[in-house]
């Protein structure tokens, strides 16, 4: 396993979490937290990666899946559908279609202009649509130690913002919103959580 990241290959997706069985974990709470706000529906997933979430989503769901790596899309096509799939780079391609649920989890701390993927992204739900989003906390002392230590390993972080900033950016951008923090105990709406959230989730209603 690679330390540092810089590029979307292969190896960029062989992760610690992936490594230590870490990411089912994760992925089950969020399982839990997009069955409770949609139980069904159609689903696109950005920066699905090698199709893990969307490999149990798809009991339930209509889904879709876009990742700027060629090498993560041609693992998740062992669990979706090729014709579901496609290697895309959300700041430079329009979506197509519009979905009831969009998910972005750990994508927009990628691109240079999240601003612009965020107005796409709500110009591709259906009315009542939601998006359900996560990127690194950065507040407080132990979110901003964490996010510094991943921005060191991670060379493809370009927009870490504080968390008020993601909050702000949402709002401007005609998106109801409700916080969460993930961390190692799951997800929690627990304000007094933040404090101990390597990541920022945010439910957004259009």
């Amino acid at each position: 396993m690679r330390i540092f990241k810089s590029n979307y290959d292969e190896e960029y997706f062989n992760t610690f979490s992936e490594r230590f069985s870490m990411e089912n974990y994760f992925n089950k709470h969020k399982l839990r937290l997009i069955h409770s706000i949609k139980k069904s529906g159609s689903l696109l997933e950005i920066g699905c990666g090698r199709g893990l979430l969307l490999k149990k989503l798809k009991r339930d769901y209509l889904v879709k899946g876009i990742d700027i790596s060629r090498s993560a899309i041609k693992s998740a096509s062992k669990f979706i559908e090729k014709n579901r799939l496609k290697v895309m780079n959300i700041e430079e391609s329009q979506i197509n279609g519009r979905y009831d649920v969009i998910l972005a989890f750990d994508v927009l701390e990628h691109l240079k202009n999240p601003k612009r993927a965020i107005i796409k992204i709500r110009n591709s739900l259906k009315k009542e649509g939601v998006l359900i989003l996560s990127v690194p906390n950065n507040y407080g002392f132990f979110g901003k130690i964490i996010t510094s230590y991943f921005n060191f390993i991670d060379r493809t972080h370009t927009s870490t913002y504080e968390r008020e900033k993601w909050i702000s950016l949402l709002k401007e951008n005609g998106f109801k919103i409700e916080e969460y923090n993930q961390s190692t105990f799951g997800i929690s709406k627990r304000k007094f959580m933040k404090h101990l959230s390597f990541n920022l989730i945010v439910l957004c209603r259009k």
